[in-house]
This record gives C-alpha cells, sequence and structure tokens, in this order.
C-alpha cells in the first residue's frame, strides 16, 4: 500500500471488537484531526465462535455516531501488516505479547502493549469507554 501517511495496526483477539473499535474510531479522528495518520486493524488469535463480521457493539457505536462500517470479515495477523506498520499497538499486553513474541519477534520494536481487557472480563458497555479514552490520550501524541 502506498500512501504518504504513517499507519498504525491494532491487534486484538479475534479482530472483531476492540481492535476493530479502535481502527473505526481512529480513522474518524484522524481525519477530522487532520493528522497524517491512518489505522488497520488484525487479529492474534483468530481461534473464536464470534458471529458476523464484526461485533454489534462496535457497530451500533459507530452507527450512532454516523460512521461507515466496513463489512469486511475479521483480519489475521500477518508478517505483511506488520511490515506495513508504522507502529503496532496490542490492546491487551497479557492475551497479546505471547503470539507476537511466538509468531512476529522480527517487528516487537514497534509494539506498543495497552491492557484493554475483553468481553471475558468485563461488559462491552465498560470496555468501550475506555478504549475510547486510551486512542484520545494516543492521538493527541501524533503529528
Amino acid at each position: 500500500m502506498t500512501t504518504n501517511k504513517n499507519n498504525v495496526l491494532f491487534l486484538c483477539s479475534g479482530n472483531y471488537f476492540r481492535s476493530r473499535f479502535a481502527e473505526l474510531w481512529f480513522n474518524n479522528e484522524a481525519e477530522l484531526r487532520q493528522i497524517p495518520w491512518f489505522a488497520t486493524s488484525a487479529g492474534l488469535l483468530m481461534e473464536n465462535d464470534n458471529q458476523g463480521n464484526i461485533s454489534e457493539y462496535t457497530r451500533t457505536f459507530a452507527h450512532a455516531r454516523g460512521w461507515t462500517v466496513p463489512d469486511r470479515p475479521p483480519m489475521a495477523a500477518t508478517v505483511e501488516l506488520f511490515q506495513e506498520a508504522d507502529l503496532v499497538i496490542a490492546l491487551k499486553e497479557e492475551e497479546h505479547r505471547g503470539p507476537i513474541e511466538a509468531r512476529f519477534s522480527d517487528y516487537q520494536d514497534k509494539v506498543t502493549y495497552w491492557s484493554i481487557h475483553d468481553e471475558d472480563v468485563m461488559k462491552p458497555s465498560d470496555i468501550l469507554p475506555l478504549l475510547e479514552s486510551q486512542l484520545t490520550r494516543f492521538v493527541c501524541t501524533l503529528s
């Protein structure tokens, strides 16, 4: 992909809820702020029983904000995605550090780990505001 913008890759387990939310939120915020960044997202642990292409919570939040939600299936993390990324954010260190170290060890210098829980620990209605707050702090650091 050829672009004059920097790429942040958001990673979660299934590329269904948290990372997709982060991608949608970030791309809309980057456009509003006119910063030279865009987001992609992928999953590290794709063995799951998610229904559909994206979490209903993420879709509902995005539609409430008037955002377009691309109808694409969840994507697995690949070496190519890591290569194309200027920065990688893994949304929960205790879940994601192991798979990254095992499969993408050459790119660990690009990875920042956050601590955003998934639905097995918190309700989506509590997760999304925390993630949005973390994203807001993050986007303020970019130019």
